[in-house]
């Protein structure tokens, strides 16, 4: 049986979600840039240079992780892992994983089942969106959460997306009534994911 790791993204859905109960509960978390500032998880994923020099200098205490590329900082908290070239196969050097994605392919990797919570795929209100964008979510507005321009939001949205279909078949993400549907077989709606973590029995 594999074991069961939360994956915590920043969408607006776990605004009210008590995360700290999970890890009292002895579930493995992971957590997604900025959330750091929520709870020392079991591993912290970042791909900005900026948000990860934040997260460092910030004294947080777990371990960060974050891909190669000859510029980290030098910190005993920092671990290296290449998502971007698993994700894309050694002979493709084009293109960089989204951080949500560098957690679901750790977890794997792990022989870990992700169980992905605030990976929302909406966006409230722009409904030129077909895959909407991660600037709205519980950070938004705060640094490196701010960018406005709609090519961004809709470049990063298409990206993220296309970059977790490829694995949907693996991990079960948490769904309400207004986040976008990719594979209903892979969904578990939040009430049903509330209650079977409550339980332990994800």
């Amino acid at each position: 049986m594999q074991t069961p790791v939360i994956i915590v993204g920043n969408g607006i859905s776990r605004k009210d979600i008590n995360i700290r109960l999970y890890k009292r509960k002895g579930y493995k978390l992971y957590g997604c840039n900025r959330a750091y500032e929520d709870l020392k998880f079991d591993r912290i994923f970042c791909t900005d240079l900026g948000m990860t020099k934040e997260i460092v200098e910030s004294n947080y205490p777990g371990r960060i992780v974050v891909r190669p590329g000859g510029t980290e900082l030098r910190d005993e908290r920092i671990e290296i892992f290449d998502a971007d070239t698993i994700h894309r196969g050694p002979n493709n050097r084009r293109g960089i994983v989204c951080t949500g994605t560098r957690a679901v392919l750790y977890a794997l990797e792990k022989g870990y089942l992700p169980y992905l919570l605030g990976f929302d795929l909406y966006n409230p209100g722009d409904n030129l969106l077909e895959r909407p964008s991660q600037i709205e979510n519980i950070y938004a507005g705060t640094k490196f959460y701010d960018v406005t321009r709609k090519a961004v939001r809709i470049e990063t949205a298409k990206r993220f997306g296309e970059q977790l279909e490829k694995y949907y078949d693996k991990l079960w993400r948490v769904t309400t009534p207004f986040t976008v549907s990719i594979d209903p077989n892979r969904e578990i709606s939040m009430p049903e994911f509330l209650s079977r973590a409550a339980a332990g029995y994800l």
